[in-house]
C-alpha cells in the first residue's frame, strides 16, 4: 500500500458549550470556505461517523446540532473550489481519546505540492486553510491548537497529547501551532514565544499567538524540528 499524507487539525480545549458548533460553523462561514450556496447558509452537508461521502445531505444546523447531542460526533463537509474539508464536531471530551470539540480533515498531501499543482494553487490553497484556521481560532478560542500534514508511515510525535502543557507528547513542530496564554507561560512567556525562529509568528484577537512553522507544509509530512527547542527543549 502507498503512503498517505493527510491534512489534520485539532483545536482542543478542557471544556465547551452548546454554542461550540455554531460558533466554529459561522467563523468558517466568514472564510473562503462555505457549507451550501450562500443563499442557503443555514443549512449544512453533514455525514454521520462511519457513513460514506456519497452519504451525506444537507440539513438546518440546528438539526445537525440535535442530531450531534444524540450519537456525540458529526461531521461537516465545507467546500471551496474543488476543495474539500471536513470538520469533525464532538459534543464533549468523552468522545475520543483528546478533549476536542472540533477537527478538520479533508486534503491529501499531493494538493500542497508545487510540483503536482503549481506555486500559485498551492500558496492559494494554504492562505485559505491559515484563513479558516484564524477564524475558528477565535471564535472558540481554545486553549491550544494545530494544523499539519501527517505520514501515516511516520510517526504522530509533531500532533498533540493533550490540551495541558506539561502532557504536550510534542518532539517537533506542526505547520501550524496555536497557544493560548497557559501554553504561552509554559513555553517561557510571551515575549520568548514571539521569537521563536519560525517563518511568522501573530497573535489573535483572544491574545493566542499562532506559529507558522513554514512558509509551505511538507508535502510527505510535517515534522519541524526548527523553533521546536525554544519552545520545549528544556521542558
Amino acid at each position: 500500500m502507498g503512503i498517505a499524507v493527510l491534512l489534520i487539525g485539532c483545536f482542543l480545549k478542557s471544556d465547551w458549550s452548546e454554542s461550540t458548533v455554531a460558533d466554529s460553523h459561522q467563523a468558517i462561514q466568514k472564510s473562503q470556505f462555505k457549507s451550501a450556496p450562500e443563499k442557503a447558509t443555514d443549512v449544512v452537508e453533514c455525514q454521520k461517523p462511519g457513513k460514506y461521502s456519497d452519504a451525506t445531505k444537507h440539513v438546518p444546523l440546528d438539526e445537525f446540532t440535535r442530531e450531534l447531542n444524540e450519537i456525540g460526533e458529526n461531521e461537516i463537509f465545507y467546500r471551496r473550489e474543488s476543495d474539500k474539508i471536513d470538520v469533525t464536531y464532538r459534543t464533549g471530551p468523552d468522545i475520543g481519546d483528546l478533549s476536542m470539540p472540533v477537527g478538520f480533515g479533508g486534503l491529501n498531501g499531493w494538493q500542497f505540492d508545487p510540483d503536482e499543482v503549481g506555486v500559485a494553487a498551492v500558496d492559494s490553497r494554504i492562505d485559505a486553510l491559515v484563513e479558516m484556521f484564524r477564524y475558528v481560532a477565535t471564535a472558540i478560542d481554545p486553549d491550544v491548537a494545530f494544523l499539519t500534514l501527517f505520514n501515516d508511515h511516520g510517526t504522530g510525535d509533531a500532533m498533540l497529547d493533550s490540551h495541558e502543557p506539561s502532557r504536550h507528547g510534542l518532539e517537533a513542530l506542526p505547520f501550524l501551532l496555536l497557544l493560548s496564554e497557559p501554553w504561552i507561560d509554559y513555553c517561557g512567556g510571551r515575549e520568548h514565544v514571539v521569537k521563536t525562529p519560525v517563518y511568522d509568528v501573530s497573535e489573535l484577537e483572544t491574545g493566542s499567538l499562532l506559529l507558522r512553522v513554514k512558509q509551505r507544509p511538507s508535502v510527505d509530512g510535517c515534522r519541524y524540528t526548527q523553533g521546536f527547542d525554544h519552545l520545549f527543549g528544556e521542558r
